[in-house]
């Protein structure tokens, strides 16, 4: 297995400013589909425009969290390892969600989006959500150990669990948004 990235700021600030990038296209996408009433079923209407808001609610976590971690005073050793494994897992969790939705196109979409897996996908996004807005917090504070006391609480453990186990759901998949041939 490779050693993650060293610890950077200013990568961090790339990162987050990407996935944010990716979060508003997909966000895009899912809009035009839900916009011109192609997809019928009332259900799965209602699921792509919560996956639209989840969408932009995360693009606004992890663009916070790169402008406050780019002015953060301190960044503690604990913290720094919580971003350098998170930040590219996400990003490649959001990347595979992206580009199907991106190759599979307004009609075939409609057609084949299966409501359990958009489920997994606000799951995901919910769930790094909530470790990009505690990393968020935890990078306004001044000293470094209280940012490590509050990443050892078992609540902060669980978040990072949770995120880990939701990306790891969705990148096992063969199909994230598509129904498999």
């Amino acid at each position: 297995m490779q050693n993650p990235a060293p610890f950077s700021a200013a990568s961090v600030a790339v990162t987050c400013s990407g996935l944010a990038e990716k979060a508003r296209e997909t966000a895009a996408a899912v809009d035009t589909v839900v916009a011109d009433g192609s997809a019928r079923d009332p259900a799965l209407q209602k699921e792509l425009a919560f996956l639209s808001t989840r969408l932009q609610q995360f693009r606004q976590h992890v663009d916070q969290l790169g402008q406050c971690v780019a002015e953060a005073s301190v960044v503690s050793a604990k913290l720094q390892a919580v971003l350098v494994q998170t930040l590219p897992d996400c990003d490649k969790t959001i990347s595979i969600v992206s580009e199907e939705v991106k190759q599979a196109g307004v009609t075939s979409l409609v057609h084949a989006i299966v409501i359990g897996t958009v489920s997994e996908f606000e799951a995901v996004l919910a769930a790094y959500s909530r470790v990009f807005f505690f990393a968020t917090q935890l990078a306004t504070l001044d000293v470094s150990e209280e940012q490590d006391s509050k990443l050892d609480h078992v609540d902060a453990q669980r978040l990072l669990e949770t995120a880990g186990s939701a990306a790891q759901r969705v990148s096992s998949s063969r199909s994230v948004l598509l129904v498999p041939n």
